[in-house]
This record gives C-alpha cells, structure tokens and sequence, in this order.
C-alpha cells in the first residue's frame, strides 16, 4: 500500500566520539548505552559552543542560542527542562547520546570538569516552589505564559524576540533549570491508506478476539491514540455513536494542538479544532478517527466494533492534519498536509503518564529529539505505560521512529496469512493492517464508505496494525490489572504467531508463564541451628504442591521446611508440581561450620587456635 505523505528518512550517523565535549562540561565517566551514539562533532563554533556532524547545536551562550531561533520558528517556543533534585545538569555528551534523529538546538549551562553527568531519565522530584521560581524569573524578564506539565519534569514557554536573550540568561543562570531545548516541529507519515468498502472485519478473527471477549472486552483498560483528533458529522457537528462517550468506555475527544489550530495560525485559516480531524488540502482526512474506531467502536447495529469496545478510549490530537502554510520542519514557507510539534507531542505524553494511561498507540512516523524520547522513556519506565508505534509503510524499510526506539513495541503489517505486507523489519510483533477487510469509524468520504449511513470504512497500513495491537494490548490490561509493562510484553511476544510474530489476544490473556521454583535460606549455618527455608514459586497453574529432600530423602511438604541441622553439611532440594502436572526443581547446598576459635591478645592481629 502506498503512503500518504512522502516521507523524510530519518538521518542516522555512525557511531563517533564528540571531540568538543570538554568545551560543555568536561565529563570523564563513559557515555550510557543509548542508541543512537554520538553523532560525530566538528570544530567548535564559540568557546561554549558544539556542532555535531548531525546538525545539533549545543551551546552555553544566550547570543547564539537566540539567533537560532529566529531559523526554527517565529515564535521562539522552548522546552524548559527542570532540574531533578540530587542530580547535576546533564552534559551535552549525555544530550546528544539521547535516541532521536532530528536535528536539535539545546541551551546548556556549563559545567565544572569532572561533574557527573545525570544517569537517571526518571520523573521530576522538583515541584512546587521551585518550579513557581524558575515562572516568576521567566515573568522577570518579560516571557509570558509558561505552561508546566503535570508530572514530566519540563515546562514551556515562548520568548519574544525582545527578551529572548534576557530570559535565556536567565534560564542558564537559574539553579533549577538543566537546559532549555528549542521546539521543532516535524513532518510526520500517517502510516493508513484509504482502501473503500469492509464487507469483513478480519482484525477480529486474525488476533483471535472473539475467543479473548469471552475472557474481558476491556473493561477498565485506558487507551490513549496519539493521532489527528477525532471528527464531528459534518453534517450536525455532533458524535456518530461509534464515537460517544458513556462514562465508563468509549471515546473521549481530546486536542492538544496549539499553534496549528490558534486563532493567530495560517492553518485552515485559524479555523481548525482541536476536536476535529479536520480537512487536508480540502479532502476529508479522518486518520485519527478511522484509528479510535478499530480499538474502541462501540459494539452497536452498524456491524463493526472495536477491539476493545468496552475500554476507555482517548482521541489525542497531536498532529496538525490541516493543510499548514509553513513553518513544518525546516521548511519556513513550503506546505505540508501533516505535521508534529514537539512540545504538542511532549505534553499529551505527560497526559498520559499523569493519568496512567495503560496504553499509548502511535500511528505515524518521523524524525524526533531526544526530548520526544525522553518524555515516552518516563511516561513507561515510572509511570507503566505501554507504548506501541507502527514500524512503517516502506517496503524495505527499517523501523522508523518512534518504533524503532528500545522503549516502544514496534509494530509491522501483516496480511490475513501472516504475510508481511512491506518487508519492513518486525522488531517486535505485527498486527493486521489489511484494511480491506476492516472496519474503521469516521465522517467524511476519505476513508469512509460511500454508501448509507456512509459512515463506515477502511484504513489499512502500519497504523491500523498499531492500533489493532494497543486494543489487544487494553484487553490484556483489562484481564490482567495488577500486570507490570514487562509483563505484557512477555505475553504479546512469547505467544506471537508465525515467523512475523502475529499477536494472538486470546493466547496472550491466556498465556501461563512456565512453573519455576527457587529455594531461599540460610546457605550456612553452625551445627544444631534451627533453619527454615522458603520455595518461591513463579508462572505454572495452581494450586501447586511441594516435597523436600534432604541428601535426596523426602523430608517434608509444604511452602517452607524448617529443622534442627546436625553436624553435616548436605544438599537441600525442593521440587513444585502445578495442577497440570508441570514441574520444576531447585536446589541449595547448605553448609554446617563450627565457629572460628580465636586466641592470643584481643588487642592484637587475629590468631586462630591450633
């Protein structure tokens, strides 16, 4: 299937030293293993200045950060990263180590050599009054509106070109501030193709749901789509039922576009909703509707439901899907139909992690900073978020971002056999993506059917193979509530199907980790001690019965085995047997020692008694 935007590979640079790092702050100890590497750096530009051969710029002067601005945006938008209290600022060499292939431009305050470097991604334990410090200091020098986020350690702001280069001096200066990073926007590949009428919906009988919805038709679980919105009727400006909200599931409307949709923006002439999925060149483009609609259709007489209907469904706008009149990428005056700000992307993110979303789906693909990667590593590793991305449209392609980062499930297409449909690498699992046959809710005539109600159509690609993987993720969640993100995943890619991995939502819910068994206890002990030791048991189906032996003598039952040693050392062992009959063993040795006699002077070397 073809894509519908033409799509900027993102730029990958091979692995180098940054050779200009002790300009930035002089840090000795080894970079973390975080893919990308460095990208190569050339000769620096100022004192406190780096270029890597990728396009960053990291710089300690206000002058030269504030003259970049005026190339990104018109606007000055940054992201204010806040200090973590116990951690120094982060070095440009730990910045340009994040993943993210876009080109960034960070102000960062220098450092004393030697200073550790932060080796923590997790969430802000600054708030409160320092955070009103670093408003009030920002309000001091003339920005306005600052806009912290609610559990990401990170805030925004625009600086006029007037007090760009106070309020940077400031920020730089600031004790509760680690670097200030300008907000790009980028050029993003909605990964569906319009494809007409769905007589079948196969992504049901390909993932084995129907078998899952006698188990859960996630209930509870909450399912975040970062996409364009979802639509109205153009016709009544109201919800088909396929997209209501009835309080414990269904789809909720949320827009966290700024810019593209303000008043003051040239996009659809400032008219664009939040809400809407809005209009590309004139043409209805329903992505992100089409995409809520395969996880969280409502099950109702129009013959097409979601994967997870009775899941809570977020539509998160994060993308401008109306036609933008520049100002996307580095492309100041070209347009483009579909386009992602950072800090938009960074907020909704932070939305999610604030109210533990169980899942995120993100249908499209680009090139993002370290800041995107950033917020997307917190809102999973603190806050158990599961992340799932489409790996892309492009036959012979790679992973792209955000799938292709360690944090992220990447999803490729199949078809109904389990054939890839692009050759594009299944890092981790494939879902469905031939839209033919499934169906996706919307309004307008993109994707929909043509015929009466006209409200039913297709939507094929890497993003319905996404969002068909974040609904199975919902009912696992919604069976499973107490389960960690590792957990999930191991049930996703250990029951996957065929050599490109097709998730199975039945075998995942179902899935029993195999019985495993350890012994914990004294190892040691002294010669008629009294010792216990435990049987800690994991996966298998219970109940679950236990035997001990002692030098291979069945000595006890039971969880734990407790008694009087004697004067021998021997070999414990207990073996667990489930109610299907599995089995696993573990062992300990345990050694009897009498005590060390010491003799001679206490104020002297110690002497052992012959």
């Amino acid at each position: 299937m073809r894509s519908l935007l033409t799509f900027v590979r993102p730029l990958r640079i091979a692995a180098a030293p940054l050779v200009a790092l002790s300009l930035l702050g002089g840090c000795t100890d080894e970079p973390l293993p975080l893919e990308p590497r460095a990208p190569t750096a050339s000769a620096s530009v100022a004192p406190s200045t780096l270029r890597t051969g990728k396009g960053d710029l990291i710089t300690g002067d206000a002058a030269v950060f504030a003259e970049a601005l005026k190339s990104i945006g018109p606007d000055g938008e940054v992201l204010v990263w806040l200090k973590e209290t116990g951690t120094a600022r982060p070095s440009a060499e730990f910045l340009a180590n994040l993943p993210g292939s876009a080109t960034e431009t960070i102000a960062l305050a220098t450092e004393a050599p030697g200073a550790k470097r932060r080796s923590d991604l997790g969430p802000a334990s600054v708030r409160g009054a320092s955070i009103d410090a670093v408003v009030r200091a920002l309000g001091q020098a003339g920005a306005t509106n600052p806009r912290p986020m609610q559990v990401l350690p990170v805030l925004t702001v625009n600086l006029p070109e007037q007090v760009r280069h106070a309020a940077l001096q400031v920020l730089l200066r600031h004790p509760n501030v680690d670097y200030v990073s300008a907000v790009r926007t980028h050029a993003i590949e909605p990964l569906a193709s319009p494809l007409g009428t769905n007589p079948i919906d196969a992504k049901h009988t390909v993932h084995k749901v129907p078998q899952a919805w006698d188990l859960t038709r996630g209930s509870g679980a909450k399912i975040g789509i970062l996409d364009s919105g979802l639509a109205r009727s153009s016709a009544t400006g109201g919800f088909h039922s396929d997209g209501q909200n009835f309080g414990s599931y269904g789809i909720v409307p949320l827009g966290f576009v700024d810019d593209g949709c303000s008043s003051t923006s040239t996009a659809n002439n400032g008219g664009c909703v939040p809400w809407d999925d809005g209009w590309r060149n004139g043409e209805s483009y329903p992505h992100g509707t089409a995409m809520a609609g395969l996880v969280g259709q409502n099950d109702n007489d129009y013959g097409h439901v979601g994967i997870a209907p009775q899941a809570l469904t977020y539509s998160m706008k994060v993308y401008w899907n109306t036609y933008i009149h520049g100002h996307c990428k580095d492309d100041i005056f070209g347009d483009n139909p579909s386009c992602v700000e950072e800090d938009d992307l960074v907020r909704a993110i932070d939305y999610g992690a604030y109210r533990r979303l169980h899942v995120l789906s993100m249908s499209f693909a680009g090139d993002f900073g370290g800041d995107v990667y950033r917020a997307l590593a917190t809102a999973r590793n603190t806050y158990g978020v599961f992340l799932v991305a489409g790996t892309g449209n492009t036959v012979g392609g790679s992973p792209k971002e955000p799938a292709s980062y360690d944090v992220v499930m990447g999803v490729a297409g199949v078809d109904a056999a389990g054939n890839n449909m692009y050759s594009t690498a299944s890092r981790d699992v494939s879902g469905y993506a031939d839209g033919i046959s499934m169906g996706a809710t919307c309004y307008k005539n993109y994707y929909c059917d043509a015929g009466n109600p006209g409200i039913v159509g297709g939507a094929g690609g890497t993003s319905a193979a996404t969002a068909n993987v974040a609904g199975i993720v919902g009912l696992v969640r919604s069976y499973h509530p107490n389960e960690t993100v590792a957990q999930i995943w191991e049930r996703l890619v250990n029951t996957a199907e065929g050599p490109n991995r097709v998730v199975n939502a039945y075998a995942a819910i179902t899935y029993q980790r195999p019985l495993s068994v350890s012994i914990s206890g004294p190892s040691t002990v002294q010669p008629y001690d009294y010792g216990t030791w435990y049987a800690t048991r994991s996966g298998g189906v219970g109940p679950y019965a236990y035997t001990w032996y002692r030098d291979g003598v069945a000595v006890g039952t039971g969880e734990t085995y407790s008694e009087t040693v004697g004067e021998t050392s021997f070999q414990l062992q207990v073996t667990a047997t489930d109610a299907l009959g599995a089995s696993a063993t573990a062992g300990m040795y345990v050694s009897v020692q009498y005590p060390i006699e010491e003799c001679g002077d206490p104020n002297q070397p110690r002497q052992i008694c012959p």
